[in-house]
């Protein structure tokens, strides 16, 4: 794609490819300029008006830019393909992991030989709604259909998949760039949800909506998501059977927990290899996950020593601090003392976090002989490997190792338990997603 454009009052020729944004003024003598405004990062988004209508127009925007002989080459992070500047009040995702989370094929078996649901419904030209949830984000109520059917609603444009679909409906974002986060925030709950990175999205439109009637408006594009256009997606490990009652607290939760994170999620269930990275990466989930418990299930009880840790609080606050140093160090030392004796240590989390969720993990200890003499000795192995490579004495390999899946089992137990799952569903799931039923 090549066209003309007006960049920062510089006069420039572009094209568009491989989701780079090449820039070059067409006077040469302008080049200066131009390169100083993106120097001084003034350039994140760059506006194309559609030649039809003044009503339309493409907005690109950067991850970095980089600058060569000739020009200014933006690396594309996403953009609005924008057929109307109408107010957007909706989105529609079509995404193959969420073809292969909500598996029409599962949904409709279970309607019809296990709850006698089952109803005959055209899915070539019309659709059938699967679920409906809510949740909050932004201060706006999120309302969420998850949609199957319409393989030929685009005539020959279609792909003839029976593809799922989610439909969210909202009040209007005042900043476009809110539905960038909102389709962020979808694409990470899936991420949990499915316990994998690997998360892409074929098609992104926005809608508007004039007395009850949708008009696609538009299309978000995502980098990540053309770069990965064929990655594939399997049903064998979809959870939603059991956790279709709590999606609505899920995309809540993630959409409102500002430490949770993906990095720690594999990028592929087929990965054999762990390397010290990853390990980090899921030793520092659980502990996030753990600060998320409740108090009264987090702290130890110390009732019996508080009135000690009072008398020496008061001890503490008598000395006499002169100037800033010594007022800053007793100031830490008041803040250790009230904590002192509050949080369990490493191990004890583990033991913890495994006695508030046995009664979904215990099978699964059960069939790997996990006893709780061997689930101390593995649990003392996984600490000693953490703090070696905290303090850069571990030269050992992290070859698939099966202490790091139990670190996992754990820290996804507790994250499906703090949105309201019930035991029995969360055994379920961890015995797809980790492939131990």
């Amino acid at each position: 794609m090549i066209g003309r454009c007006t960049i920062k009052e510089t006069e420039c020729m572009y094209q568009i490819s491989d989701n780079k944004f090449y820039i070059a003024p067409i006077e040469t003598t302008e080049a200066g300029k131009l390169y100083r405004k993106v120097d001084n990062n003034e350039l994140k988004c760059v506006e194309l008006q559609k030649p039809y209508s003044s009503n339309s127009c493409d907005l690109i925007y950067f991850s970095k830019v980089s600058f060569t002989l000739t020009g200014v080459v933006c690396y594309i992070e996403y953009f609005f393909e924008l057929y109307s500047k109408s107010s957007l009040t909706g989105i529609r995702i079509i995404s193959d992991q969420l073809t292969a989370f909500v598996n029409p094929a599962e949904h409709y078996y279970i309607q019809r030989h296990e709850e006698n649901k089952f109803q005959r419904t055209d899915l070539l030209y019309g659709s059938d709604e699967i679920q409906e949830f809510e949740f909050n984000y932004k201060s706006k109520l999120i309302q969420g259909k998850i949609i199957s059917g319409d393989i030929l609603s685009r005539g020959i444009a279609s792909d003839l998949k029976l593809n799922t679909r989610l439909d969210l409906r909202f009040t209007a974002f005042e900043n476009l760039l809110d539905l960038v986060d909102l389709c962020k925030i979808i694409r990470k709950t899936f991420q949990y949800i499915i316990y994998n990175q690997d998360v892409y999205f074929k098609s992104v439109e926005v809608f508007s909506e004039d007395k009850g009637k949708l008009s696609i408006c538009g299309r978000i594009n995502f980098a990540a998501d053309n770069l990965h256009k064929n990655a594939k997606a399997s049903a064998l490990n979809s959870t939603y059977i059991y956790i279709k009652k709590y999606l609505g607290a899920t995309f809540n939760e993630v959409a409102n927990d500002n430490q949770l994170f993906t990095k720690h999620l594999p990028k592929s269930r087929d990965t054999s290899e762990t390397n010290v990275i990853q390990f980090m990466n899921i030793f520092s989930a659980f502990e996030n996950e753990y600060k998320k418990l409740p108090d009264e299930d987090r702290l130890v009880d110390t009732s019996k020593i508080e009135d000690k840790r009072i008398e020496i609080l008061g001890k503490i606050n008598e000395i006499r601090v002169y100037n800033e140093d010594e007022i800053m160090f007793q100031n830490m030392v008041i803040q250790n003392v009230k904590r002192a004796g509050k949080e369990y240590g490493i191990r004890k989390k583990f033991f913890n976090a495994y006695s508030l969720n046995k009664e979904s993990l215990e099978n699964a200890f059960n069939m790997f002989g996990i006893s709780d003499r061997v689930f101390k000795e593995k649990v003392k192995e996984i600490v000693e490997i953490r703090h070696k490579i905290v303090h850069n004495n571990y030269d050992g390999k992290i070859e698939n190792h099966f202490d790091i899946s139990i670190i996992e089992w754990i820290t996804y137990a507790m994250f499906l338990k703090r949105v309201g799952v019930k035991n029995k569903n969360i055994e379920l799931s961890l015995g797809r997603i980790f492939k131990y039923h």
